[in-house]
């Protein structure tokens, strides 16, 4: 449990969120095909990842230069894809949340 990211993001109230922090650890985990980021990659995403926006947090790599982030502006889960510099919704989010959320990591 990352306690480093659940004091830094205290202030956001978000049950998701919340429980996805508490399940990232200082080495990355994997899990279907996605790589929960370790605590050292979210919190150093703009050198780790190249991304350079403050309102979000980088969570999961889902390959293919995609990743699942928070938009803190707006309280909301996201994509992200690098290639394209490019924020965005999509359908698999609520799927990858609930695989995150669900499984024991």
């Amino acid at each position: 449990m990352s306690k480093l990211l659940l004091e830094k993001y205290k202030d956001i109230k978000n049950e998701k969120l919340n429980k996805i922090l508490e399940k990232i650890e200082l080495e990355p985990i994997f899990l279907n095909q996605k790589r929960l980021l370790s605590e050292s990659e979210v919190i150093d995403y703009k050198n780790e990842l190249k991304i350079n926006d403050d309102n979000i947090i980088v969570l999961v790599d889902c390959f293919d230069n995609e990743f699942l982030i928070f938009d803190i502006s707006d309280n909301n889960f996201k994509m992200y894809s690098i290639d394209d510099n490019f924020i965005y919704n999509s359908k698999s989010i609520a799927l990858i949340l609930k695989e995150l959320i669900e499984n024991e990591i």
